[in-house]
């Protein structure tokens, strides 16, 4: 388990900002729950500390730093000690696993063994009731989840956390405004989402799509960040290709409801002010993932900052319908599971006309398939082919020597170099600030290069293509300077550099 934590803290202290306070997950402090996902069970120390507390006449606090890390409990004594062995060289049991981790294996042991009455009894002295239905489940791990999640309840551990340590959307904005607004902070969008304004300027994000129980349309959830948004009200969509100034994925149109996720209900509800969160219907058909949402006469805003993953798309399939006149309800359904899940990807494969669903990992492809075949193309057959991993080459550094390449008549040669893109080009493509994807015209594109990157005029003018598929980070460029005739291999050269790229 510390090894776990020590893991996770470390990739917390690579992000760490001193305005966003101690943000290191320590369990003494009530920072971590423990537990099980599978079987939805788990628990915090803090909970432990309260149920030990009055018995021990300890205060919580104090006993709450006793029950992790370097600290062992005297059981002749009664007392907790920093000391791991007594005077006869015998060690004391740790405090973690005195009063915490030994209870809840007798209890699994004693469930898993059979013996019933013996569970009854350990069941009553922990103060849990279980219905007639629940005693009357498989001994075993059926009967242990039941129990768990009645005795270390998830959501009562996760809500306590959420409550005890999280900051207020009037505490956390003030720092959080400038890592989530692309726009200049003296803009008045950003200065109100740093006063948690609800009477501001409207600024929402869109995080994920859910959709409804017929699974026809989708529900868009997201967060309030400043003003009040409400039903009937009549606002400015921008996804994730936005460009202030442009028009280019961007739309207006009238929110229908206002509604309120309450785990698996939904409560309407007239508006929400800023610092909740909300879902909004009648704007599903605009949006693919993510989006920003402003007030309608807002033509100058910026959008929220997409949500970045730290898994990829790798794994890829293909699929078919078996009967070809269900292909429009599969690509249908298609679009519905991208727009459910942020990380699938569902491309169309531009040189077989394959429709390939890419996603983390065999189970998450595995999950998509699953929601693909129940809920998002119901009624018709799909074809899965093989999963394939694509498997990915970069450049690190520039080529040591210039490579030459002959013509099969020996009449032309070809001399080339590689050498790495910054970092942030390669993403500036991807997010459509320049290159292919984006909105500037041939002048500006270059321009962007020039300015932002160094590159030389005549070089940014004479870039051949972007891959893979044309709209990638990768770049060739020409460099030549008085060759006659090199447009006649312009395209044989690009469809080299798409299958090289792809």
């Amino acid at each position: 388990m510390t090894q776990v934590i020590d893991s996770v803290n470390v990739v917390i202290s690579q992000y760490d900002v001193p305005d966003m306070g101690d943000l290191l997950c320590e369990p003494a402090s009530g920072t971590v729950a423990f537990g099980s996902g599978f079987d939805q069970w788990c628990f915090t120390i803090t909970q432990f500390a309260q149920k030990y507390a009055d018995a021990m006449g300890m205060e919580m606090e104090k006993l709450r730093s006793m029950l992790w890390g370097d600290w062992f409990y005297n059981k002749k004594k009664k007392t907790f000690t920093t000391e791991q062995y007594n005077k006869k060289g015998k060690p004391y049991k740790r405090t973690f696993c005195k009063f915490i981790l030994d209870p809840i294996i007798k209890l699994t042991n004693t469930v898993f063994e059979g013996e019933l009455d013996q569970v009854k009894k350990l069941v009553a002295n922990l103060g849990v009731t279980l219905s007639k239905d629940q005693w009357k489940l498989e001994q075993g791990r059926k009967l242990a989840k039941a129990i768990m999640q009645r005795w270390l309840n998830a959501s009562e551990s996760i809500l306590e956390m959420v409550v005890l340590k999280l900051p207020s959307p009037r505490a956390a904005q003030k720092y959080r405004v400038k890592y989530l607004y692309e726009g200049p902070q003296t803009d008045e969008i950003a200065q109100h989402i740093s006063a948690c304004k609800s009477d501001g300027k409207l600024c929402m994000f869109i995080s994920k799509m859910f959709p409804t129980k017929d699974f026809s349309r989708f529900r868009a959830f997201g967060r309030v960040f400043s003003g009040t948004i409400g039903t009937g009200m009549r606002v400015r969509i921008q996804g994730g290709q936005y460009v202030p100034g442009k028009k280019h994925d961007m739309y207006i149109k009238g929110i229908q409801r206002t509604i309120l996720m309450m785990g698996g209900k939904e409560e309407p509800i007239q508006d929400v002010p800023c610092g909740n969160t909300c879902a909004l219907i009648g704007i599903d058909d605009v949006i693919k993932k993510q989006a920003t949402i402003v007030d309608a006469d807002m033509e100058d805003s910026h959008n929220i900052r997409m949500m970045k993953y730290t898994v990829s798309p790798v794994v890829r399939v293909a699929v078919h319908p078996k009967n070809p006149s269900d292909l429009p309800k599969l690509v249908e359904g298609l679009a519905k599971l991208s727009k459910s899940d942020p990380l699938v990807i569902v491309s169309q494969d531009k040189a077989t006309g394959q429709h390939v669903i890419a996603g983390c990992g065999d189970l998450h492809v595995e999950i998509c398939l699953k929601d693909l075949r129940e809920l998002y193309s119901k009624g018709i057959e799909i074809v899965v082919d093989d999963p394939v991993v694509s498997y990915n080459e970069t450049v690190t550094e520039p080529s040591s020597m210039t490579c030459l390449s002959k013509s099969p008549n020996k009449q032309n040669r070809l001399w080339c170099t590689a050498e790495p893109l910054p970092n942030q080009l390669g993403l500036d493509i991807l997010d459509g600030k320049c290159g292919p994807n984006s909105t500037l015209d041939n002048k500006s594109n270059i321009k962007y290069f020039v300015d932002n990157y160094g590159y030389d005029k005549n070089i940014a003018a004479k870039i051949w293509d972007y891959g893979p598929i044309g709209c990638g980070p990768n770049i060739i460029c020409d460099t030549t300077k008085g060759v006659q005739y090199l447009t006649d291999i312009k395209d044989s050269f690009t469809s080299a550099f798409q299958d090289v790229s792809n």
